[in-house]
């Protein structure tokens, strides 16, 4: 089982080491783009594991500052270095929690779908065995957040498919 054991309904902060790349990000002629498209996202900040359920706790953050932190960590090997180092002894960077379906058929076939050219993070053009999809404010609202995600992924990716219900 999955539950929400605490949403934080404010924008996840920088430390100041990383407020000030950031501040020097935002200056970068390729960042607009990405501030266009800004969107809230849903970030996975921390989570507990108490015998069979997984609780997840969720932070409110920017898609702009996502993006800042793949950047750094494309582009700086320090940054990348010391994130292995402290892997496991604190809450998560500002990510977009998604969740990642590989579907099959009864036949055994696997779903593969090509990677949109405008996915600059993600190996566009590459062939995928999976479907991703963020998580929403409405999944976490849900006492069925994994349910409730993975029908909307379906329903998104799959727009014949109106009634998930039926399934």
């Amino acid at each position: 089982k999955v539950s929400l054991n605490s949403y934080i309904d404010l924008i996840s902060p920088l430390d100041e080491n990383l407020k000030r790349d950031y501040y020097d990000y935002l200056e970068e002629p390729s960042f607009k783009l990405i501030s266009q498209n800004n969107q809230t996202r849903y970030m996975l900040s921390s989570y507990l594991l108490e015998g069979n359920e997984l609780k997840i706790n969720i932070h409110r953050t920017e898609w702009k500052i996502v993006n800042f932190i793949w950047h750094k960590y494309q582009t700086c090997p320090s940054f990348r270095e010391n994130l292995l180092k402290e892997s496991g002894k604190s809450d998560f960077l500002p990510n977009s929690f998604s969740l990642h379906l590989m579907i099959t058929s009864r036949d055994g076939m696997l779903l593969m779908c090509k990677i949109s050219r405008h996915k600059f993070n993600d190996y566009p053009l590459r062939w995928a065995v999976t479907i991703g999809e963020q998580i929403e404010f409405q999944d976490i609202e849900s006492d069925k957040i994994i349910q409730k995600w993975i029908a909307r992924a379906i329903i998104e990716e799959f727009p014949a498919i109106d009634d998930i219900d039926r399934y």
